[in-house]
């Protein structure tokens, strides 16, 4: 079991804690998990052309540093995802998460050393305008995005982010989150505290204080080295232990969630984010909404997803898979109608 997920569980699981903003509808939960156990739910490998193709370091140290930035990629004002043309002259556009993804691909076809740990810590301005260029929406929190990408870069210790992994050979998932949010805690930490910043701990007085570790990219770095290591034809070790990955605790998922019904949303936080309103970070309602809006739903969809999927004549399915389908999902809705709650962070 993912230890880091366990703090998020032993809070919901305490029969003095009572949600006021998100549910979780059973009936919907057992209808999706019974249509899903039916379905093939492929690994991804994550091949697509704006990922490094060899099988080696070089991928390592591409999911490390595009992890760390790794989060909000909405316009909050206009709605519209960031955006970028790649390969150049293609006329082909990526959006979101996948157009960071591009841009730093086109910077290494640049010539540009992005991956470079020193090349990073010195990272200025003009040169993270220059990488991060856009079509016609340009990447949120560009500030932010430096900051983290310095903190990588004089956090690392060698010249190579995947030679620091390899004591670690990315065996163990608990293993690689630690790693990950303990060396370079400034650009991967992602936990919150309950009761939450807007909620006096009198008003539910048997929930004492909890810490609670989402690790969202830190966790989303382990998860996607291992769909390309089990396509890699043994050229990269895979997870050893891919059931222990936990959710993926991000904006898309509850929104995927939502829109199959499996989590409902109270009538003020569902015309907040309906609305495009701002969603406080660190508030009840954001650290409800990764949690029952994403992280117990998912853990439950999974359990059930894989006790009938025996009855099909399937194999059972990690965490990897079923985020996969969910994300995907989310990522592919229209946004005009399914909106995803905006959260200024570096979490997610």
């Amino acid at each position: 079991m993912n230890p880091y997920f366990e703090s998020l569980r032993t809070l919901w699981q305490n029969p003095d804690f009572k949600p006021k903003h998100v549910s979780i509808n059973q009936e919907r939960l057992e209808a999706v998990a019974r249509d899903l156990a039916m379905k093939e739910l492929p690994l991804p490998q994550w091949r697509e052309e704006v990922f490094p193709q060899a099988d080696n370091d070089t991928f390592i140290d591409f999911l490390i540093v595009s992890g760390a930035i790794n989060y909000c990629f909405t316009d909050f004002k206009t709605g519209k995802k960031y955006d970028v043309e790649y390969p150049k002259g293609s006329g082909k556009i990526w959006y979101g998460s996948y157009a960071m993804f591009a841009a730093l691909k086109r910077a290494m076809d640049e010539g540009i050393d992005i991956l470079n740990p020193r090349f990073l810590s010195k990272l200025d301005l003009d040169e993270t305008y220059y990488i991060f260029r856009h079509v016609s929406t340009a990447i949120p929190m560009v500030g932010s995005r430096l900051g983290q990408l310095r903190y990588l870069g004089e956090d690392s210790f060698r010249a190579s982010f995947a030679e620091e992994f390899n004591f670690l050979d990315f065996r163990e998932v608990a293993g690689c989150v630690e790693h990950l949010t303990l060396q370079y805690s400034r650009s991967y930490e992602d936990e919150s505290y309950w009761p939450a910043l807007d909620d006096p701990q009198v008003d539910e007085p048997g929930v004492k204080e909890y810490y609670l570790e989402f690790n969202k990219r830190a966790q989303l770095v382990p998860m996607m080295y291992h769909g390309r290591a089990m396509a890699s034809g043994g050229a990269l070790q895979p997870i050893r232990d891919p059931e222990n990955f936990g959710p993926i605790c991000d904006y898309q998922v509850p929104k995927a969630l939502r829109h199959l019904g499996v989590v409902e949303y109270a009538p003020e936080l569902a015309s907040k984010v309906d609305n495009g309103v701002v969603i406080k970070r660190e508030s009840r309602e954001e650290i409800e909404l990764r949690m029952l809006g994403c992280a117990q739903p998912m853990c439950l969809l999974l359990e059930r997803i894989n006790d009938l999927r025996p009855g099909f004549g399937l194999p059972k399915i990690t965490m990897a898979e079923l985020d996969n389908a969910i994300w995907r999902l989310g990522r592919n809705l229209p946004q005009d109608v399914n909106k995803h709650h905006y959260t200024y962070t570096t979490a997610y």
